[in-house]
């Protein structure tokens, strides 16, 4: 009996015990929910005040989808130019400028409307100047547009894969001030263009032109052809005839490119003569008491390979 005394002691006091562990344990319990319930709700507050500024962003990015600067784009080009010269009987020179600094801006409008400024500089006029100025019209759903203002007219294709521009440009190419309509369906291309010339400042917008193309492309093989009529090409940049006699002029193009090798060529000439005299009865247009009837042409080949990791044309 001695020994169950102590055992029974023992129970009793085990038995007074165990509620008061119990009841520590279970405040320690809540205590600790608590604060593991208050941290959640301190991350939860957080998250939703960085849902809040997401959503503050991507409302701001969605606004700024139709602001005016998403439709401006800004590009221009530097053309440095080295020459050695070393003339027979003379000694050998050298030179180095810039020759040509361009920059342009084009902005779309709306749906339909677009328009472009180019500045140029080149080191022969020294001076900086509206190269082209237009304003261009074009339906989104169709392929036609309407272009306006200073501008290079459709005549002539003057590609090339040199450094230099082809004798074609030299004759054919015009800057005027212009109104061009452009559609073009399956390949085929069109442009009718007016202008008005610079041989007389009170010329009325009756300059006219038209060209008319195909292009076709099949994997790695390609074909165009152009052809065109120009009213007077006497109005070109290279020619610049300053009278009112018309010259006519045309022009035909045409490329085929197959596995990287391209072959193209050009004509550009006039289709009339320009016999002017002058009060002394002198030809002032041609050469050797024939008329004037400049023409240019060129034929071309080029490759496209890799060498050192990069694309080059031969």
């Amino acid at each position: 009996m001695k020994l169950a005394i102590p055992a029974a002691a023992l129970m009793v006091a085990a038995i007074g015990w165990s509620p008061a562990l119990a009841q520590g344990s279970l405040e320690e319990r809540l205590e600790k929910i608590e604060q593991r319930i208050q941290y959640l709700e301190e991350r939860l507050a957080v998250q939703d005040q960085v849902i809040a500024e997401k959503k503050r962003t991507i409302a701001r990015l969605s606004e700024q989808e139709d602001a005016w600067f998403n439709g401006v784009e800004v590009g221009g080009a530097v053309e440095l130019e080295a020459v050695y010269e070393n003339p027979e009987g003379d000694d050998g020179t050298t030179d180095a400028a810039v020759a040509t600094v361009e920059f342009g801006i084009a902005a779309q409008l709306d749906d339909q409307f677009s328009g472009e400024v180019v500045l140029s500089y080149n080191n022969e006029d020294e001076d900086i100047e509206v190269d082209t100025a237009t304003l261009t019209m074009a339906s989104p759903d169709e392929s036609w547009a309407v272009t306006a203002g200073q501008l290079y007219v459709p005549f002539g294709s003057f590609e090339t894969s040199l450094v230099s521009d082809p004798l074609t440009l030299e004759i054919g190419e015009t800057r005027e001030i212009a109104v061009t309509v452009d559609a073009g369906s399956g390949g085929f291309s069109t442009s009718v263009f007016g202008f008005k010339g610079d041989s007389d400042p009170d010329a009325r917008l009756d300059g006219f032109g038209a060209t008319v193309g195909y292009e076709m492309e099949a994997d790695d093989t390609g074909f165009n052809v152009n052809v065109g009529y120009i009213s007077d090409i006497g109005e070109s940049d290279g020619l610049a005839f300053e009278d009112d006699d018309r010259m006519a002029g045309w022009f035909a193009s045409g490329a085929v490119s197959m596995g990287g090798i391209t072959l193209s060529g050009e004509y550009v000439g006039a289709a009339t003569d320009a016999t002017h005299v002058d009060d002394d009865n002198e030809l002032v247009y041609g050469f050797k008491g024939k008329t004037a009837s400049p023409s240019a042409w060129m034929i071309e080949a080029a490759m496209d390979v890799e060498f050192g990791g990069r694309d080059v044309t031969l």
